[in-house]
Formats: C-alpha cells, structure tokens, sequence
C-alpha cells in the first residue's frame, strides 16, 4: 500500500465548514478514484494545523490520484482559508 500525507495550516474559524465540504466534495471524490483505500483528515482547531492521510492500493494508483489531490488541493484553499506546508508520498511498511 501507498500513502500520501498532506499538512496544511486551516484558519480555525473555516474549520467546520471545512469539515462539510470535505464529506460532501473531497471525500467522495477520493473514493470515485481507482485504487483508493481509505482517507483521514485530521484538525487541531486551536492551532490551524491539518493533515490529510490518504492510502492506496499501489503505486500507480497513488500516482494517478495526484491531479484529483491536487485540484482538491486547490479548492480547499478558497474552502478553508488553507496554506498547503507539505506533499509527501510514501510507501506503507507496516500496518497494526
């Protein structure tokens, strides 16, 4: 399995509308994408800091999700008020 860790700094007032648009936009359009396995988004409301965690099936799946990852990515930011930090991708050695 592959991964793709995102973090963010969210203005901490967007942070629940935020939190609608991730479950009526971003997440179901993570899930329409081949290869896709499950999806976190993680919020510290007093601090404006995010992380998105997502995971995938295969490299290529990671791969082929990266424009969707992006053009979200891109929404977000007029959504949550977001300053992308970090795009990091890897691939998962253990899980528990």
């Amino acid at each position: 399995m592959f991964g793709r860790i995102v973090r963010l700094e969210v203005e901490p007032e967007k942070v629940d509308p935020g939190i609608e648009w991730i479950k009526s936009t971003a997440m179901p359009r993570a899930q329409a994408q081949a290869g896709f396995k499950r999806g976190y988004w993680f919020f510290d409301r007093p601090t404006g800091k995010a992380a998105v965690v997502t995971l995938w099936d295969s490299e290529g799946s990671l791969k082929d999700s990266a424009q969707m990852a992006a053009d979200l990515r891109e929404e977000s930011i007029q959504v949550l008020g977001t300053g992308v930090l970090t795009v990091e991708e890897y691939e998962l050695a253990a899980d528990a």
